[in-house]
């Protein structure tokens, strides 16, 4: 995609979660979008510093600092701000810091853009802002916690904020799509429902759900994500506990941290299925790739997602893929052919229906295979969600070329 002078468009995209570390997973997604663009656009990405040591990457990485380096330490955990400033209220004095720090920032680096990507509602309020002293357009993606029916009044002032004021607001789901132009009607004609995609990586391998018919080893099941207290991961313990009270031995991987873990090794110990479940921590995507492959059923008990990549990645390897009731994974299930759902405040409800795909190889990888299709059929490559930003990119560019000439 180029500019009017025939030149790579410069992309500027802003965002509070990037994987600024090593073998970091924060934000991959936001990394994997911005690295698919990197093919179309000049990119640069710009995300607040943290309190480890960060890496040089392309797209070129840029970091705002907002505190001593020891107490940078709000963007980049599980859950992002939110979840920290919740765990640690005191760190709210940190965040006019990070904001200003934020602004200044976004203003210095979009003097080189032709158009700023934010990446989450307070990444956009930010470059709106930016954009209007700048007079560059702003394009706004807007992800789970930012439509959050629970959400509070910061929350709703910010959203507000950045779809009002953006020149085009992506949204990753159908039904924040719809959630949006239910709060904001005349503002509908401005989103557009554009998909994450995978990496290759989770397609390449064998489809996991037919792993379980190879071998005579145990059940596995797996979770990824943060542990965090919307992934209701208390919840699939329970159901573990009940599959062992019935004779069942599956074993259990949960893949990822956060504020809940120690928790939740707890609850495993007072259920007395701490042998049954392994807390394996943050992995690398190829990990986490190898992992899916390696097990047969991936369960979700989320109590409200916008349309979470874990899942994708769990499809496209092929899981069994087992899923709480929710708007975000309804839009994901095809008549029930590629994945089942259950009532997420219900062990009872979970455990039915992991009995049921244990109980029958060939349901179990008839949606295995669906899952996989369902990814393929619609092309949820990160090539191919780079492809759709680029048409909406330079929709939103050619009104201000029209303007300039």
């Amino acid at each position: 995609m180029s500019n009017s002078a025939g030149d790579p468009i410069k992309l500027l995209v802003l965002t509070t979660s990037y994987p600024i570390a090593r073998n970091s997973i924060s934000g991959i997604f936001v990394k994997r979008l911005a690295e698919a663009l990197h093919q179309r656009c000049q990119v640069a990405v710009l995300a607040p510093a943290g309190s480890g040591e960060s890496v040089a990457q392309t797209p070129v990485l840029n970091m705002f600092r907002y505190a001593p380096h020891r107490y940078q330490v709000l963007a980049h955990g599980a859950g992002g701000i939110p979840v920290q400033l919740k765990l640690k209220p005191w760190m709210v004095l940190w965040l006019p810091f990070f904001l200003g720090a934020f602004l200044f920032s976004a203003w210095r680096h979009a003097g080189r853009a032709d158009l700023l990507q934010a990446n989450w509602a307070i990444s956009g309020v930010i470059a709106v802002c930016v954009g209007k002293l700048r007079k560059k357009p702003v394009v706004t993606t807007l992800r789970g916690a930012d439509v959050n029916p629970g959400g509070g009044a910061l929350n709703k002032l910010l959203l507000s904020w950045a779809v009002r004021y953006s020149d085009a607001v992506v949204a990753v789901s159908d039904d924040m799509q719809a959630r949006l132009g239910s709060i904001y009607p005349t503002l509908s004609g401005k989103v557009t429902v554009i998909h994450n995609g995978v990496d290759p990586e989770f397609l390449s391998r064998p489809c996991a759900a037919s792993a379980l018919d190879s071998t005579n080893d145990k059940p596995r099941i797996i979770f990824v994500g943060s542990l965090i207290q919307r992934k209701n991961v208390e919840l699939l313990l329970h159901a573990i506990a009940w599959l062992q009270q019935e004779g069942w031995e599956p074993v259990c991987t949960l893949v990822g941290d956060g504020p809940e873990s120690a928790h939740l090794r707890q609850v495993a110990e007072d259920l007395k299925i701490a042998s049954r479940v392994r807390f394996v921590g943050q992995k690398t995507p190829l990990e986490v790739a190898d992992l899916l492959a390696g097990h047969t059923i991936y369960i979700s008990a989320s109590l409200q997602e916008g349309r979470p990549n874990s899942v994708i990645e769990a499809m496209a390897a092929g899981c069994c893929c087992l899923l709480s009731d929710i708007a975000g994974h309804r839009e994901l299930v095809r008549e029930g052919n590629n994945a089942l759902l259950f009532n997420p405040e219900q062990a009872s409800s979970l455990s039915a229906v992991i009995k049921r795909v244990l109980s029958s190889p060939q349901l179990r990888s008839a949606l295995g295979h669906s899952a996989r299709r369902y990814i393929t059929d619609n092309a949820l490559t990160w090539d191919g969600c780079a492809s759709k930003y680029e048409t909406l990119f330079a929709n939103v560019l050619d009104p201000v070329r029209l303007a300039k000439a």
